[in-house]
């Protein structure tokens, strides 16, 4: 099963975690985000902004 973080299972609950919100109401950005944190969360953590903002170098590659 795959992890989002500490206890966090579903996207459902990662959704809730990250952004406080359903997951039929995430962003394009706030969805790929929780998409490439899995199964790696260290490598990828480093591709965003503090806010969960995707840097600027790395949009090309998301998108």
């Amino acid at each position: 099963m795959w992890k989002w973080g500490p206890f966090i299972y579903s996207a459902r609950e990662a959704s809730r975690f990250y952004f406080d919100k359903e997951p039929s109401r995430l962003t394009t950005k706030e969805a790929i985000f929780l998409a490439s944190i899995i199964p790696k969360p260290k490598h990828f953590r480093s591709s965003f902004n503090p806010d969960g903002s995707l840097k600027i170098e790395n949009n090309e590659y998301y998108f």
